[in-house]
């Protein structure tokens, strides 16, 4: 909330004191709503059910060949999940796959497998009424 008696006291300086520290109340919220925390797990040599992400919510994924994820796994404290393909193979997310448990599942926006091209990104919400990993890019 502005405080407009330091900024009748203190002038154009009291604003401009007012405003960092709003700017930095700001920063620290951010960082804990979005809570980006980048990891760049080993990669991909197989097909994958139930693909542990380690708790992180933006995953820069590779692989030696087109591979497979089935489900998103240890997910418990992320809600949205950024995933980034930096390698030269397709990832391929596969949709309402009986492979992963059915809290570990994704929904795909086509009701069909999406492919995760080299370079690309998606980013995926978890909808805790259906228990499910919901693509939304």
């Amino acid at each position: 909330m502005l405080n407009l008696s330091r900024i009748e006291a203190y002038g154009i300086s009291g604003v401009f004191e007012y405003l960092r520290q709003m700017r930095q109340e700001v920063v620290v919220w951010a960082r804990r709503v979005l809570d980006l925390q980048t990891s760049t797990p080993a990669q991909l040599v197989a097909n994958v059910n139930n693909y542990d992400m380690g708790l992180r919510s933006v995953v820069r994924l590779s692989s030696d060949a087109s591979r497979n994820i089935t489900g998103l796994d240890n997910v418990r404290d992320t809600k949205m999940i950024l995933l980034i393909n930096v390698g030269s193979f397709d990832i391929v997310l596969t949709h309402e796959d009986a492979s992963s448990s059915i809290g570990n599942r994704i929904i795909t926006i086509t009701g069909a497998s999406v492919t995760l091209a080299a370079a690309g990104s998606m980013i995926l919400i978890y909808d805790a009424v259906s228990l499910r990993w919901r693509q939304i890019t």
